[in-house]
């Protein structure tokens, strides 16, 4: 005989532990020692023999191969940790920094994605920005320019790898916001009001001034985006009309005038030579796309290279990227691997048609439990053959008591 080395069985537990003789509940599970009928939520002692009821997302009573407590080998509890993404900066980052001018400049920005699914052979995908700067540079030109230049390299791209922002050291005045509500749809370069596009007494945006977007029902700070508005249609009535210089990348929604959510900066407030500017270039990780079995977790990393015109500018990695511990697509894609391993021997280019996954978009977890057990029940010639399994349990915080009293957490 021979025994398998690793086998993992995978539990997402949404509630407290059952205490009747099976979980009746989709994704409840409970804790059944050897010999009894009940589940119990007691912690487990020496000499405890058990297994794992579970009621999957299928409504189907699965189980566990049966533990026994003695051979444990190893215990851990890692608390659940959100994706981080990668944020790179040139010039002003919303702290300091800014462009360097320089006359007839040629701007070139080049950003090099890394992660393995965007390499075939050793063949790099690259994006490109570029600017030919003017006899006089303006660093907000040769900002805005890049950030045009970028967004529009990739429009075609089937979504955003990189979202880019453009970003003005021009402090907040909420005596310059929009007086009414702003009708904001990402991905349109287009701004529509409730009623007028009014700001401050009666002013109205004019073309080169900028606008700075916050969030629906949230005031914008030096770190949010900004536009440059390149054409209005103003009649002071719900057919006013802002067009900007390229897509907005802020989340769709009413911005409402009574929390600031839009403000205007003014031509020659945002143009003046203290103004710092940069570009603030963020992976799009919530935008990749994510499908069991077909599109897996894909966090995005990436390089950024510059042209010697930049000079001192400033080119920063402001935040490192990082997997995540314990993620819904984590947890949802091991689910997927795990449960088809026991139905079929091989999964080449599979798709899990008739698979119901235990992990859900709306849940929120908080402890990933790793439990690994030594068992040397297989019997071979001259002896028996050592096997390992892993049980992982999976918590959200209506679970994570008892699963810490019963495996001693």
């Amino acid at each position: 005989m021979i025994a398998q080395k690793n086998v993992t069985y995978l539990f997402v537990d949404t509630a407290a532990l059952a205490t009747t003789a099976a979980p009746a509940t989709a994704r409840y599970m409970g804790i059944r020692r050897i010999g009894e009928q009940l589940c119990d939520a007691s912690a487990l002692v020496a000499g405890d023999q058990f297994e794992v009821l579970y009621m999957n997302a299928a409504s189907k009573v699965v189980k566990s191969p049966m533990f026994t407590w003695n051979n444990l080998i190893s215990k851990s509890k890692r608390a659940v940790a959100a994706l981080t993404s990668q944020v790179s900066s040139i010039g002003y980052n919303g702290t300091d920094g800014d462009i360097v001018a320089t006359n007839l400049g040629n701007y070139l920005v080049t950003i090099g994605f890394k992660d393995l699914t965007k390499m075939v052979g050793n063949k790099r995908l690259f994006k490109y920005g570029s600017y030919v700067a003017g006899a006089t540079a303006t660093k907000y030109d040769i900002a805005t320019g890049l950030a045009d230049s970028l967004a529009a390299n990739m429009k075609k791209d089937a979504y955003q790898r990189v979202v880019v922002k453009l970003l003005c050291s021009f402090a907040q005045v909420n005596g310059d916001c929009i007086d009414d509500d702003v009708y904001v749809v990402k991905g349109s370069k287009y701004l529509t009001f409730l009623t007028d596009a009014d700001y401050s007494t009666n002013e109205t945006p004019v073309i080169g001034d900028y606008i700075r977007l916050g969030a629906a029902g949230s005031a914008p700070t030096v770190a949010s985006p900004v536009y440059r508005v390149v054409k209005t249609t103003l009649a002071h009535n719900a057919t006013d009309l802002i067009e900007l210089d390229r897509p907005v990348t802020n989340a769709s929604g009413t911005y409402v005038e009574g929390s600031f959510d839009a403000c205007v900066i003014r031509k020659a407030d945002a143009e003046a030579a203290t103004t710092k500017w940069g570009i603030v270039l963020t992976g799009n990780d919530t935008d990749t796309p994510f499908e069991l079995g077909k599109y897996g977790i894909n966090l995005i990393y990436f390089s950024v290279g510059v042209s010697t015109d930049f000079g001192t500018t400033e080119v920063r990695l402001d935040t490192v990227p990082k997997v995540g511990e314990g993620t819904y697509k984590q947890v949802a894609q091991l689910d997927w691997e795990l449960q088809n391993n026991r139905r079929e021997a091989y999964r080449i280019a599979e798709y899990p048609v008739t698979f119901t996954s235990n992990a859900s978009t709306g849940d929120t977890y908080t402890y990933v439990h790793d439990l690994r057990f030594k068992d040397n029940s297989t019997e071979t010639i001259g002896g028996t053959a050592d096997s390992y399994t892993q049980l992982m349990i999976v918590t959200i915080a209506a679970a994570d008591a008892n699963v810490a009293t019963v495996f001693g957490f």
